[in-house]
C-alpha cells in the first residue's frame, strides 16, 4: 500500500503523546507538603492522637483478649489437674470408709462372742473356786487337827519337835513324810496314838 506524501507528513506531524495509536500513561506526580510547627495550647501529641484512634484501641483489645485467653487456658488446665486429684482423694476416702464400716461390723459381730466366752469363763472359774473352797474346808480342819496333835505329842516327847518340820506341816508340804516321822518316833518311844486324818 502506498500512502500519499501529504498523509505521511500529516502523520509525522502528530506527536507521540497525541497519537491515537500509541497512548502512554502519564506519570503521577507526588507533591510533598511542608510541615510547619504551629503553637497550640493543647498538650496532645500526634502519638497520643494515634493511640486514641479506634484502630489502635482495637489492636490493643485483641492483644489483651489473646493474653486473657492464654491465661484462661492455663487456669483450665490447672483446674482439670486439681479436679483429677480431688477425684482420686475422694475415691481413696470412699475405700477407707468402706473398710472402716466393714471392720466395725466385724467387731460388732465378734464382740458379743468374746463377751459370751469371757462370761462363760468367769462362770467356770467361779464354779471351780467354789468347788476348791468346798474341798479346802475339810483339808483346813485336817491340817489344824494334825498340827494340834503334833503339838500335844511334843509335850510328851520333846525329841519329836526336832524331827518334825513344822513349817512344812503348816505349808501343807510333804505331809506323809512328816507323819511317817511321827509314827516312827511314837512307836520308838512307846506312844501309839497316831491321829486318824482320813
Amino acid at each position: 500500500v502506498v500512502f500519499p506524501l501529504s498523509s505521511v507528513s500529516s502523520m509525522s506531524s502528530v506527536s507521540d503523546d497525541e497519537s491515537p495509536i500509541f497512548k502512554r500513561k502519564r506519570r503521577t506526580e507526588v507533591q510533598f507538603v511542608d510541615l510547619h510547627t504551629v503553637a497550640t495550647s493543647s498538650v496532645s501529641s500526634p502519638i497520643q492522637d494515634v493511640l486514641k484512634t479506634p484502630q489502635f484501641q482495637l489492636r490493643k483489645m485483641r492483644k489483651q483478649m489473646a493474653l486473657e485467653r492464654n491465661m484462661r487456658d492455663d487456669l483450665e488446665l490447672e483446674l482439670a489437674a486439681s479436679c483429677k486429684i480431688i477425684t482420686e482423694k475422694e475415691t481413696q476416702l470412699c475405700l477407707l470408709q468402706q473398710r472402716l464400716q466393714r471392720l466395725v461390723r466385724q467387731n460388732d459381730e465378734q464382740e458379743p462372742k468374746e463377751l459370751e466366752e469371757l462370761r462363760d469363763k468367769n462362770e467356770r472359774n467361779g464354779k471351780e473356786d467354789q468347788v476348791q473352797k468346798t474341798l479346802d474346808q475339810p483339808l483346813e480342819g485336817r491340817w489344824n487337827y494334825i498340827a494340834n496333835f503334833l503339838q500335844s505329842q511334843c509335850k510328851y516327847n520333846p525329841d519329836l519337835g526336832t524331827i518334825v518340820s513344822w513349817q512344812n506341816i503348816l505349808n501343807g508340804k510333804s505331809l506323809d513324810v512328816e507323819l511317817s516321822k511321827v509314827k516312827y518316833q511314837t512307836t520308838k518311844t512307846g506312844f501309839s496314838c497316831v491321829p486318824n486324818y482320813n
